[in-house]
């Protein structure tokens, strides 16, 4: 009689394989998610430097444009002067 009880108390003690399925899913599916998360901000950062960077290519070359005007301008001004 003493072995069953010892039984019994173990049995009180086992843990339930389909709970312990259950939160193994569960620890699982907010692993996944956090890492979905991360993925999202990452792809978010790369966006964003990406349309920084066309931003500064649309600032070059409209400098560059806006530079090339005045040195036309300066040729032309230089040109009137050596006449």
């Amino acid at each position: 009689m003493g072995t069953s009880k010892q039984c019994n108390n173990h049995s009180n003690c086992k843990i339930d394989p389909v709970q312990l399925t259950v939160w193994g899913a569960f620890i699982t599916t907010i692993g996944d998610f956090l890492g979905f998360i991360a993925a999202l901000i990452t792809a978010q950062e790369q966006c964003n430097e990406k349309n920084h960077n066309s931003c500064g290519k649309n600032y070059v070359q409209a400098r560059i444009t806006q530079l090339e005007d005045e040195i036309e301008q300066l040729k032309k001004e230089m040109e009137q002067y050596n006449e």
